[in-house]
């Protein structure tokens, strides 16, 4: 029998929560746009004047510092909720997440996405496009940074889909039409799942779809 995880997850795809044992705590509002900012920045972390800058930008209101405080302490008692430790600390001034005892589901997705662009292997690429559980930061107030963040995000996964469907290899009985049928109706329009679901027509024996799709991306081409 394997040990259950004691580590608390931060997740956000889908509508942002705290999952820890048995325990889901949803992470809304403002305090959860905060925990969202501190579970995205690069970098040791974020001064006061830099989250109200993130959580406000030109919106700020006057009362923003006071507002600001109000609010961290929200997230913290939604924290507490999960966990005895302290999992916001603060240190040379800058706001973060602790180092240890939380896992943030988009950071994991984004490590796990930059090996699998270095080393590229299918069962890697397929794990880590299970771990798209819903659209990021789901329910949360509009936030520019957060917006910029779920883009960068959507561009990661497109690009991890392309590598995954590239990585898969025709088969004569079409085993993976069905997959990459699937990644072409979640990404739209993607020359590269195209070309890829060509290849594996032909090799299944489908040439008219295969030469119906070839067609359909010449007018693309054509048109752009």
């Amino acid at each position: 029998m394997t040990e259950q995880s004691t580590e608390m997850q931060l997740s956000f795809f889908g509508p942002p929560m705290i999952v820890a044992g048995g325990a889901r705590i949803a992470l809304a509002g403002i305090p959860g746009v905060i925990m969202a900012l501190l579970s995205s920045v690069d970098g040791p972390g974020l001064t006061n004047a830099e989250l109200v800058e993130r959580v406000w930008g030109d919106r700020r209101p006057a009362t923003a510092d006071t507002s600001l405080r109000v609010h961290l302490t929200r997230a913290r008692a939604a924290l507490a909720q999960a966990t005895a430790g302290e999992l916001l600390v603060r240190n040379d001034g800058l706001l973060s997440l602790a180092p240890h005892g939380v896992a943030v589901d988009i950071r994991r997705f984004r490590a796990a996405a930059r090996v699998v662009q270095l080393v590229p292997e299918v069962e890697d690429a397929r794990r880590t496009l299970q771990l798209w559980t819903g659209e990021p930061f789901q329910g949360l107030p509009f936030n520019a940074v957060l917006d910029r963040e779920r883009r960068g995000l959507h561009m990661i996964r497109t690009a991890l889909a392309c590598v995954f469907a590239e990585l898969l290899e025709p088969t004569p009985n079409g085993v993976f039409l069905g997959e990459i049928d699937a990644l072409m109706r979640e990404h739209p329009g993607n020359d590269r799942l195209t070309l890829v679901m060509i290849d594996h027509l032909v090799a299944a024996g489908c040439r008219s779809e295969a030469m119906s799709l070839r067609r359909d991306l010449e007018v693309t081409a054509d048109a752009g």
